[in-house]
Parts: C-alpha cells; sequence; structure tokens
C-alpha cells in the first residue's frame, strides 16, 4: 500500500518523543509498512472509523453547544471514549474498574491491556473532553487539568468515602508510571474527548508524549489520506498490546526512531569535521592570499595558529547548526520567523536557497557575500530584534514631554 513522506498532520510529536527526523520523514511509512495491513484490513478498518467519524461529530455537537452541566458533559465524554476504544479494538478489553495508587485514593481505568500473565502492557485513562463548550472558560491541558470531583462522583456513581487520586492528572499517569514493578504498565493512553495522549514509560518523564488531534483527523480524513489507518497503528489494541506472541508496534517504532536518530548524529558528526576542515582551509588560503600580500606580520603568524582557526571554524559551525534548528521549530519562536525583513534578507533558509544558484561572475566566485550576510545575521541576534525601535520607545517612555 502506497504512502507519502510527509508528517502525520494530526499528530504531535511533543518534546521529540519521536526524534524528529525520523518523525518528518519516516515515520508515517514505517507505520504503514511494518503494520502490514492487507486490503481486508484496511477496508474494515475505514468502514469502523468512517461510522465513528458521525459519532465524533454529533458528541461535539452535544458537548459543545446543547449540553449545559458537567455531569452530563462528563458522562456524554465517556460514551464517546466507549465508541472510540470498542473501533480501535479494545471491546474485549474495556474495563469501568479502578487503579489503586495510594492507600486512600484510586484512579478510574477504561481498558487494561495485558500480554500473557506479565504486568500491564497498556492502561487506558481518561480526561475531561478538551472541546470548549460555548460561554465556558478554556478546558485544562495534560497537564493542568483536574479530575472534576463531583462530575466524576456522579459518572461512576462513587461512594462518599470513595476517592478520585491523585487529582490533577499528570500526577495520576506518573504515580502509575512509579507502580510497584509487577503493576507498573509500558504505556498509558488518555483519552480527553477530541484529543488523545499517548504516553511511555522513559519518555514520559522527560516530558514526551504524543498528541492525536482526532477533530483534525475526522475533519481532513479522505480518500487520499490514510489517516484512518495510520491512527489505528497509532493507538489501536493491535500495536499497543498484541496478544501472546505478536510483537509490539510502537516498540519497534521506538527502536526505529532510535536507529535513526543515532545515525542522524553519527552524520552530524562527520559533517560538523567536514565543515571544519573546510572553513579552516579557506582561513588559511584568506590569511595568504589576502593578507599575506600585505606584509602584515601579524596575520602572518596566525596562518600556522591552526588550533585558533579551528576554535573559530567550530564556533561557526555550531552557530549555525542552532540557527537551523530555530528556523526548523516556528512554534519555539526563537526568531522573529514571522517577519518578512528577516525571512527574505537574513534567514538562513535564504543563504541555503541562494547556495544552490550557479556562479558564474568572477566577482561572484570570489566575492564575500556569505560572509558578510552571516555576520550582519549575527549582529542581529546579538543586538536585538528591532533594537532602534525599542530604544526610542524607551526614550519616549522615559521623557514623554519630549
Amino acid at each position: 500500500m502506497p504512502a507519502t513522506a510527509l508528517p502525520l498532520a494530526f499528530v504531535d510529536n511533543v518534546n521529540d518523543y519521536f526524534a524528529s527526523v525520523y518523525f518528518d520523514e519516516e515515520l508515517e511509512r514505517d507505520l504503514l509498512d511494518r503494520a502490514a495491513l492487507s486490503d481486508d484490513d484496511v477496508k474494515d478498518i475505514r468502514e469502523r472509523l468512517n461510522r465513528l467519524k458521525a459519532t465524533y461529530f454529533d458528541y461535539k455537537e452535544r458537548y459543545t453547544t446543547r449540553i449545559r452541566f458537567d455531569d452530563e458533559r462528563l458522562a456524554a465524554t465517556r460514551d464517546w471514549h466507549t465508541a472510540l476504544l470498542q473501533a480501535l479494538g479494545y471491546a474485549s478489553s474495556l474495563v469501568d474498574t479502578r487503579a489503586y495508587i495510594e492507600d486512600d485514593g484510586f484512579v478510574p481505568l477504561r481498558a487494561e491491556c495485558r500480554t500473557g500473565a506479565e504486568r500491564p502492557q497498556l492502561l487506558v485513562l481518561e480526561m475531561g473532553s478538551q472541546l470548549k463548550p460555548l460561554n465556558s472558560p478554556e478546558p485544562g491541558g495534560l497537564f493542568d487539568q483536574r479530575y472534576d470531583t463531583d462530575a466524576w462522583r456522579a459518572a461512576l456513581q462513587l461512594d462518599d468515602d470513595e476517592t478520585i487520586s491523585p487529582k490533577e492528572v499528570n500526577l495520576a499517569i506518573s504515580a502509575l508510571y512509579l507502580r510497584e514493578e509487577a503493576q507498573r504498565p509500558n504505556y498509558v493512553l488518555v483519552l480527553a474527548g477530541n484529543n488523545a495522549y499517548l504516553t511511555e514509560r522513559e519518555r514520559w518523564f522527560r516530558g514526551s508524549y504524543l498528541r492525536v488531534d482526532l477533530d483534525l483527523l475526522f475533519s481532513t480524513a479522505s480518500a487520499k489520506t490514510h489517516y484512518r489507518e495510520l491512527l489505528h497503528c497509532l493507538l489501536s489494541c493491535e500495536s499497543l498490546a498484541p496478544g501472546s506472541g505478536g510483537q509490539v508496534l510502537l516498540d519497534q517504532l521506538n527502536e526505529a526512531s532510535h536507529r535513526r536518530a543515532y545515525a542522524v548524529t553519527k552524520d552530524l558528526k562527520e559533517g560538523v569535521i567536514l565543515a571544519v576542515e573546510g572553513l579552516v582551509n579557506e582561513g588559511v588560503w584568506y590569511q595568504r592570499e589576502r593578507k599575506g600580500r600585505e606584509g602584515d606580520a601579524r596575520d602572518a603568524k596566525a596562518v600556522h595558529d591552526a588550533s585558533a582557526l579551528t576554535r573559530d571554524a567550530l564556533r561557526l559551525v555550531y552557530r549555525l547548526l542552532f540557527l537551523f534548528y530555530a528556523e526548523s521549530r516556528e512554534d519555539l519562536e526563537l526568531l522573529p520567523l514571522d517577519d518578512e525583513a528577516y525571512r527574505r534578507g537574513y534567514s538562513l533558509g535564504l543563504l541555503r536557497d541562494l547556495e544552490q544558484v550557479r556562479l558564474t561572475t568572477d566577482a561572484s566566485l570570489n566575492g564575500y557575500f556569505f560572509d558578510t550576510s552571516l555576520k550582519r545575521l549575527f549582529t542581529l541576534l546579538s543586538e536585538g530584534h528591532r533594537q532602534g525601535e525599542w530604544e526610542s520607545l524607551q526614550r519616549a517612555k522615559a521623557n514623554p514631554d519630549d
């Protein structure tokens, strides 16, 4: 089955759960290749998730516009989660039970999957929906949403002495991963209405997880995409907790991501060495050909100062690597990437495109355009974005009567 090599638009790779280069370039293809879905499998998955799409939008409409009370919203969300889990193959693993993590508290479970008699492979939790009802505040996220005790008490029909603990969802996940070895899961899947969060034990404690945007998936899935199959491959019971003897698909992907990251690190190391060698050689040529002719004794001495040249070249390479990373991560807002003047006049992306242009004249072949551009870029970063405007604003505040 053919697959594109585009990133999964409906999946957020938070804090590099997968190595970014693997997530961007290989994950989608690798998911489908390793799952090895037959034509009948694909047909069945698409039929189930197409039916689920209608269920989701009906739930969304009721949740955001018609239901008025928190306990009713929670009940509707739990019904939606049940339909989602059944469509993803959890019918035989569904439970409505509790995982005790403290002497006086528990976490409500929706599914518990084991491989043989071993410890739990996967636990499925749920939290409040992250849909926003009309005239209501923004819902809490994974790291700040709490279990609404009254609403959950009504939904779970709890006795007065039964306590959900800890109240914060992220603390509940951590507590599950810190249970004694025999009860500790490898994965925890958290359902949140329009979002699903896939966490893995080791990655969780470094703040890495996958956020699956179900609303975006159901809004954009079409006959031209593999989104429904990809959702199945990521979150299904078959992928996360296969039967006895089966291979966990996500474990395979985690290993592939690790190998890809190692290969990239090795390539990067070799690339840095080659870049430093090239810069040092250019530095030696410049000192000899340009400065040496002028008889400058200090420059002549610099020709033989290999350690200084290497240090300067390495510093330049590290600066460029940081900037390439910063420009590739718009979400971090490290650089003014939304400013047209930066993009078209200073960015490394622009210089990278220009580097592909064939040079034909002596001036272009032997000029210093890239050197001049990089110096301007570094000056901009050192002095700040729109520094002049900021200084003028500060002077105006200090002298309001001028």
